[in-house]
């Protein structure tokens, strides 16, 4: 595994969670905080660190995947533009995701694979 950088790759912009991703943190015993540490410095396995290097070379979205002391996995996710960052857990908050971002619930299924920001 790579040394994790200790500096910050990008900006978080504002910081927003789910309600399901809160729950799980706080289920958990962790805060939010560890975990934004880490995406934000690229603490990620392997697969996630070369997609979001391409990510923010390309200046795409960047997703990462953890998981909690609870086992609860928990993605983070940053827009394109660096404006947002959000704590959610899929696919069970993929609805309350889907609306914060403005997608009609019946689009929302894919939203997190698939979705390229420009």
């Amino acid at each position: 595994m790579q040394p994790v950088t200790k500096h910050n790759l990008f900006s978080l912009g504002q910081i927003v969670a789910t309600p399901g991703a809160l729950t799980a943190l706080q289920k958990a015993g962790q805060q939010p905080q560890e975990f934004l540490a880490r995406h934000l410095q690229g603490d990620l396995c392997e697969e996630d660190r070369q997609e979001n290097a391409l990510s923010l070379e390309r200046g795409f979205r960047l997703l990462s995947r953890y998981t909690t002391s609870a086992g609860q996995a928990l993605y983070v996710i940053t827009k394109a533009d660096r404006s947002v960052t959000t704590l959610l857990l899929c696919p069970y908050d993929i609805n309350e995701y889907a609306w914060y971002r403005g997608i009609p619930k019946e689009g929302a299924e894919g939203v997190i694979g698939y979705e390229r920001e420009s």
